[in-house]
């Protein structure tokens, strides 16, 4: 190689750097769902298909896999609705592997925005 010159980027090679430079990502085909990883923790986010009352939802997959740990999951619904009675939502999302969580939504009929933290 000549001096004073460096090596190519593959496709691969440049995500990766984009990655460690804390450059956000959006997941493919989507311009809801992103992720970024800084310093080693991974943030990332997105927005659900709306979960019927008194359900759990299926399957939420993660933009990208935790390798180690999820640290958190918070989520937050997207409607304008108020309730007439006065009562509060409740909403719980629960961590089912390092790829996936769950929605229990006993409040309104809503998709959700989501945003998780681990590494």
């Amino acid at each position: 190689m000549p001096e004073n010159s460096i090596p190519s980027f593959s496709p691969d090679s440049l995500k990766n750097v984009q990655e460690s430079l804390g450059i956000t990502q959006l997941a493919a085909g989507s311009e809801d769902s992103w992720y970024q990883i800084l310093g080693g923790l991974i943030f990332q986010g997105g927005k659900t298909e709306p979960i019927a009352v008194n359900t759990l939802s299926a399957a939420i997959s993660f933009n990208t896999g935790f390798p180690k740990k999820v640290l958190g999951i918070w989520i937050i619904p997207i409607s304008d609705a108020i309730d007439p009675t006065g009562e509060l939502y409740s909403f719980a999302v629960n961590p089912i592997d390092l790829y996936s969580f769950q929605i229990a939504n006993d409040g309104i009929e809503a998709a959700f925005y989501w945003i998780a933290i681990g590494f």
